[in-house]
């Protein structure tokens, strides 16, 4: 038996929480989440018997209604709950919409339909507002009573087979991975100041060595260390050129920068040179010997 029927109260009260959970960590890698996962999510992890769709409007309303009344200018964090078909959220999210950017015209019912590249631009404008914004943890907690629980892109978790814990990584490689998280001002000196993280896992379990989360791009770094040789250091541009296409896809703005980052130790081949240059792959030479 189900612990909760999914009636409107009940989705008030108990579904609100996660789904405010899921949306910030998909906020914080910029990504986003669909009716239907969240809808899944809530039927087998928190015990909710069966959803319809049309009922995710309800928590989703809830957790905004929570946080608007402990920051009236939080960014729309409910408009990351979206449709399948597009990446964009539902009709329901327009009052919310209407509001924040003073356009009363996104809150008619039929304006997602009739004008949906107006309706890109709105999302995309706010999607910009809430990927940007770091302090859900404070508005978490003082919209909920309880503090965010934690979360890690590197759960430890299995996916189709793929373990998130690094096994053999070589003591060379990790200096230089933690080294790049620790100094994006290193890498590019108008990285200095953005938010890093390291070992992120993307929605097709890939792993990359480390993010930079820039105002207006993000970043996506292989490392290879003095331990690579030059069929390793092909690897690096091809799953840079990967880590591109996924993020690209998770990003829920329609045109998303996301900037591709080969880090060696060692200077490029010609060829391997010339072939991160073909695909815009930018590369950076990080010190042989590291502080």
């Amino acid at each position: 038996m189900p612990e909760f029927e999914a009636t409107q109260q009940n989705l008030q009260r108990h579904a609100a929480a996660p789904v405010a959970q899921w949306l910030i960590h998909a906020a914080i890698q910029r990504s986003s989440v669909t009716y239907g996962e969240a809808r899944r999510r809530l039927e087998t992890e928190i015990g909710f018997s069966t959803i319809f769709s049309t009922r995710m409007g309800i928590p989703a309303g809830t957790l905004m209604d929570k946080m608007l009344k402990v920051k009236k200018d939080c960014p729309l964090l409910n408009v990351l709950l979206v449709k399948q078909s597009d990446r964009m959220p539902g009709v329901g999210a327009g009052p919310y919409m209407a509001i924040y950017l003073n356009r009363p015209e996104l809150a008619e019912r039929e304006f997602r339909k009739n004008k949906p590249d107006k309706w890109r631009d709105a999302f995309d404008e706010i999607c910009r507002n809430v990927y940007a914004f770091s302090d859900w943890d404070r508005v978490y907690k003082d919209a909920f009573g309880h503090r965010l629980p934690a979360f890690s892109s590197s759960r430890g978790t299995e996916r189709d087979g793929i373990r998130n814990a690094r096994h053999g990584e070589g003591k060379n490689h990790e200096n230089l991975r933690l080294w790049i998280r620790d100094n994006p001002g290193r890498v590019r000196r108008n990285y200095a100041n953005v938010k890093t993280d390291t070992e992120v896992v993307l929605d097709s379990a890939d792993r990359v060595d480390v993010v930079y989360y820039g105002p207006d791009s993000t970043v996506a770094i292989e490392v290879k260390s003095l331990d690579s040789d030059d069929a390793d250091l092909r690897r690096g541009i091809f799953q840079c050129i990967k880590y591109r296409a996924v993020m690209q896809a998770m990003d829920a703005r329609s045109i998303p920068k996301i900037v591709p980052f080969l880090v060696t130790q060692t200077c490029l081949p010609g060829d391997l040179d010339s072939l991160a240059r073909q695909h815009n792959i930018r590369h950076f030479k990080a010190p042989e010997h590291l502080p």
